[in-house]
């Protein structure tokens, strides 16, 4: 067990293989054993069309399918080839093993369970209800394009924020849900990956318009930060930390070339700032002239 989690009455047991974790789900396939899945009975398509299951409402391409075109048809019907050519049954044969290595990445089987491969929950701030709750992936209700959330390891990190956020605190955070048991090396989330895709939602067009006058260190974590979430795609999160250690460089050079009001700039700008310097512990970076004055 590589993880085990309380929110409400739900309970998730998170299991590890080859380096990714997954927990328990009531999905079920046929004879519990995935080499038995689409293993003969496959859907017919035209061929050039992407393979997919009968019951899904879309292709892998995102195109959407009208399920009373397909049919299920089997490899061992001898008509195959009479009516979609020669090469029908190899392309079925492919693509019924390309599914079987997705199922096979996404799924496992442990003593008679179903385990889905997912991420750990996360902490999720609420500064409305003075909370900060235990959130399933499953359930996950706050887009990762925000500020609220933080790994399952920072919970003091979390509570620390939602203090510095709410501005008249009445009483002391509700903690939402446990942590019974955690393996560090199976949680795969990476904060500052996902304090500066915020950022960049929030902030980006505004550094487009101020990218002639930026100092070089900037220039460079302004790209970065513009592509953070290709970067983040590509298994080089790693990369998000260099990015944040010049996110206030970024925010102060837009208040000091009065692209941007911090008085005027809501609570967004605010509690990005609040983050950077009271829970990540970023340190302003002195750069050269800017050619201004803060406002």
């Amino acid at each position: 067990m590589v993880g085990r989690f309380s929110i409400d009455l739900l309970r998730l047991e998170y299991r590890g293989f080859e380096g990714r974790p997954y927990v328990k789900t009531v999905m079920c396939f046929p004879g519990q054993s995935l080499v038995d899945v689409y293993d003969d009975v496959l859907v017919s398509y035209p061929v050039g069309m992407d393979y997919v299951p009968a019951d899904h409402l879309h292709h892998s391409s995102g195109r959407r399918l009208d399920l009373n075109v397909f049919r299920l048809v089997s490899l061992s019907d001898p008509r195959l080839p009479d009516v979609y050519g020669d090469d029908i049954v190899s392309i079925m044969e492919r693509a019924a093993e390309d599914l079987k290595a997705a199922v096979g990445r996404h799924f496992i089987s442990f003593e008679g369970d179903t385990y889905s491969q997912a991420a750990f929950p996360t902490w999720l701030v609420d500064p409305v209800l003075n909370q900060v709750r235990l959130e399933s992936p499953v359930f996950s209700c706050a887009p990762d394009r925000d500020l609220l959330k933080f790994g399952v390891s920072r919970l003091e990190d979390a509570c620390a924020y939602l203090a510095a956020i709410n501005a008249a605190p009445a009483a002391v955070a509700q903690v939402v849900g446990s942590v019974s048991a955690v393996d560090p090396a199976y949680d795969d989330r990476n904060d500052a990956a996902q304090i500066c895709i915020a950022a960049n939602a929030y902030l980006g067009e505004i550094l487009d318009r101020l990218i002639l006058d930026m100092p070089g260190p900037l220039v460079s974590a302004w790209r970065d930060l513009r592509e953070i979430e290709t970067i983040v795609q590509a298994g080089e999160a790693w990369r998000a930390s260099g990015v944040v250690a010049h996110l206030l460089g970024l925010m102060d050079h837009a208040e000091a070339s009065g692209c941007v009001d911090p008085r005027k700039a809501g609570a967004r700008w605010t509690n990005l700032r609040t983050r950077l310097v009271s829970v990540e512990g970023v340190m302003p970076s002195l750069y050269e002239s800017l050619g201004g004055h803060r406002p």
